[in-house]
């Protein structure tokens, strides 16, 4: 059933390499939203499969007032 809510699954902090792991026990396809700092990731994730994201990086010193996402 879709119900467009959202449930917090897990919430773990990133090691200092940038790196985090999450097991989760499916026993059929979910629907998922992975939150970083500024960036998102939606994805469905499959029972008994390894899945690697990669986010890119944000370095706010390089923004200015025609490329700032915040300032839209």
């Amino acid at each position: 059933m879709i119900t467009y809510t959202e449930t917090l699954l897990h919430k773990d902090i990133i090691d200092k390499n940038g790196k985090f792991s999450i097991k989760l026990d499916l026993e059929e396809v979910l629907l998922v939203r992975f939150k970083v700092d500024f960036f998102q990731a939606t994805m469905y994730i499959e029972p008994d499969k390894t899945y690697e994201l990669i986010f890119d990086t944000l370095d706010i010193t390089n923004f200015n007032e025609s490329t700032n996402p915040f300032l839209a």
